[in-house]
């Protein structure tokens, strides 16, 4: 008796043993096909286990887990691969064959209509993916994802979310924002690099000097970095990373294969990043009394800027400013370690999908601009 099964996540509702079993009936097959409803992608591997042992035949993968039995596959159809997600897959002397048949499903169903100008879909499920690429490749029209929230489309994107940018733009906030909108998982290399500090017992503003020195350092930070790129620890279908350097890594990978990467870079004028540094440093009131006094203008150096700065006398007024300026040394020194270990310098826009200037624009401006950027790459919140 051949055995096959739906694999899923809350599926308990489905139709497919029924529509099944009654197919095997008519075609005389002496075959059963059930339901296994797995909580967490953990799981894939038993199944995979299933497969290759002969306990499954075959089996079909609906939603959330379409894309996560892609690692297992030995083969995967040429399709499939394009599409970025596999509903069907059967074993083969031991190996996995991955294939994706709700693109052709669409194109029975489809391809028989006159030629489309439009194209809206109604909901964000988990073959939208194979629905899209019907439509590129068959249809070739302006298409338009419509969803009562996000949760349906994320899933199927998978989106990978990199976000890097110059000293106290908000890139960190607008990280955590998306990652809270999407429903996603946020990760910062920033936070990494404070632990290995802690792990270490010494100081970040330490560590940051041994960074001129500690080739290890770098090593043990850009790993875990990759880890997170490649999506370990991030249970949710977008991951959000945060940091100097992901960005780029992830152009790597993307050339390896990984797919729906975007990059973000967040920008800002260097006044503007002085004053956010005395808001964080002193208070608000710093805060506005440069905003007041301080010229509205483009600073082509530190130095004039510093004398601007001076001349608000504020408490400890000196070392505030000389804090300023050692945090931009070090991201230009960062850029300079960077370039030379792995011949890039994340600061070079052209790296970036967008690239958002947040200058005297206030934070939930900010986020309108990156969600209606993002519409470019098929999420919608409408």
């Amino acid at each position: 008796m051949k055995r096959f099964a739906l694999i899923g996540r809350d599926i308990k509702g489905s139709f497919s043993p029924a529509i099944h079993s009654y197919c095997f009936e008519a075609m005389g097959l002496d075959a059963g096909y059930g339901i296994i409803d797995i909580e967490s992608k953990s799981r894939v591997s038993d199944i995979v286990a299933q497969l290759k042992e002969g306990e499954l035949d075959a089996i079909n993968v609906t939603a959330p887990y379409k894309k996560d039995f892609i690692p297992y596959l030995g083969q995967i159809n040429p399709r499939a691969e394009t599409i970025g997600s596999i509903n069907c897959i059967h074993a083969c002397d031991g190996e996995l064959i991955g294939n994706n048949t709700d693109w052709f499903g669409f194109a029975k169903a489809l391809d028989s209509f006159p030629d489309f100008e439009n194209v809206v879909i109604i909901g964000a499920g988990g073959v939208v993916p194979a629905l899209t690429y019907y439509i590129d490749t068959r249809v070739s029209c302006p298409t338009h994802i419509i969803a009562r929230n996000l949760d349906g489309l994320e899933k199927s994107l998978s989106l990978s979310c990199f976000i890097a940018g110059d000293q106290l733009t908000g890139k960190s906030t607008q990280a955590k924002n998306l990652a809270e909108n999407f429903n996603g998982t946020f990760h910062s290399v920033g936070n990494l690099f404070r632990e290995v500090a802690a792990k270490r017992g010494i100081s970040v503003a330490e560590q940051a000097k041994l960074l001129l020195t500690e080739r290890g350092i770098d090593v043990e930070i850009d790993y875990k970095t990759c880890e997170m790129i490649s999506g370990k620890d991030i249970d949710t279908e977008i991951g959000v990373i945060e940091g100097r350097q992901p960005a780029y890594m992830g152009s790597f990978m993307q050339e390896l294969g990984k797919t729906n990467i975007v990059r973000i870079y967040f920008q800002c004028s260097i006044r503007d990043q002085a004053l956010r540094f005395l808001r964080r440093e002193i208070g608000e009131v710093a805060y506005l009394k440069g905003l007041e006094h301080v010229p509205d203008r483009d600073y082509s150096n530190l130095e004039s800027l510093k004398d601007e700065i001076h001349n608000l006398k504020l408490i400890d007024n000196e070392g505030v400013i000389d804090k300023f300026v050692e945090n931009q040394n070090r991201d230009d020194d960062d850029r300079v370690r960077y370039s030379s270990l792995y011949g890039f310098d994340y600061g070079n826009l052209s790296g970036y999908d967008i690239v958002v200037n947040t200058t005297n624009k206030e934070a939930d401006l900010v986020f309108e601009e990156v969600l209606g950027k993002l519409e470019n790459f098929g999420f919608r919140t409408n």
